[in-house]
Order: structure tokens, then sequence, then C-alpha cells
């Protein structure tokens, strides 16, 4: 189930770059967690803009607390850097990743700036 979060303040995107239907959206941080992190169980928190930038990554021992560890003032402050008129975080489940057309827009995006820089 994809849960929205926390909403930070929104501005107006031209209307080429809009991709929600309202008439105000702000760009969407995509979060979500891989298990087996480490040897010992533990699951990868991850976090990509919707441009397919890398914004925050944190080792948690469950998925619970790795949506609180992504969510935290501390990674907001990251988020905020990239998109300072504001962002919407959308958590992720594990699950619903290969199905989620936005957010592999976004891998796809994170792919490619990695094959360029490489």
């Amino acid at each position: 189930m994809n849960q929205t979060l926390s909403t930070e303040e929104t501005t107006e995107k031209p209307e080429a770059e809009a991709d929600c239907s309202a008439p105000i959206c702000s760009p969407k941080v995509f979060v979500w967690a891989t298990p087996g992190a480490t040897q010992f169980g533990g699951v990868a928190g991850h976090a990509i803009a919707e441009d397919g930038t890398g914004l925050a990554g944190h080792i948690s021992s469950n998925e619970s607390w790795a949506k609180l560890d992504m969510t935290s003032d501390y990674k907001k402050k990251d988020y905020a850097e990239h998109y300072p008129d504001g962002y919407e975080i959308e958590w992720i489940d594990y699950d619903d990743l290969e199905g989620h057309a936005a957010f592999n827009q976004a891998f796809r995006r994170h792919e490619e700036i990695h094959r360029e820089n490489a």
C-alpha cells in the first residue's frame, strides 16, 4: 500500500511538467526499504527524487523503523535541499515497487544518471 507520509509547502508547476490532476502539486520523494540489508537481516531505506536524484539512505532494523528513519527531520533536510519549494514524501511498500509507474520512471532516470557518471 502506498502512503503519503507528509507534505511540505507546495508550489505550482508549469502545466507541461505537472503529473497530477490538482492545480498545485509537489514533486515527489519516493521512499522505500529493501529487506536483507545486512547479514543479520534489517532493511535498507532509500529515497530518490522524481527526477532520479538519489537523496538519502539508511540501514534500519525493520521496515517500521525505516519509515521513521527515512521521514525524520534529519532526512527531510536532505529532501528540502533538493526541493526547496516543497515536496511530498511517498512511502512505497517493497512488494508494490514493480507496479508503481511514477517510481519506476524515477528509478530509470536514476539509473541513467549513474550510467552517465560512470
